[in-house]
């Protein structure tokens, strides 16, 4: 017996409110430090995305890029009530 009770997996309240909202998010793998540069865009590099649809936002950790998404789509957090 590997497990000590049969409980059902169950999702997070933030991963549920992603998939209702059609939210994903990215890790870029780009490992980086506050203030550095892409070398492409030369817009400040973040390690995770959040992307709904055809708009996008990025975060230094999963938690920033969702709630800048979610800021920027207007829409109320998964721990708002």
């Amino acid at each position: 017996m590997s497990e000590l009770f049969d409980i059902p997996e169950s999702k997070s309240p933030r991963l549920l409110w992603m998939e209702r909202h059609g939210i994903a998010t990215i890790n870029s793998g780009i490992d980086h430090e506050d203030g550095d540069e892409c070398e492409i865009t030369g817009n400040q590099c973040y390690r995770y995305y959040a992307t709904c649809g055809n708009q996008a936002s990025g975060g230094h950790t999963k938690d920033d890029a969702i709630i800048a998404l979610a800021v920027k789509l207007q829409l109320r957090l998964w721990s708002e009530s």
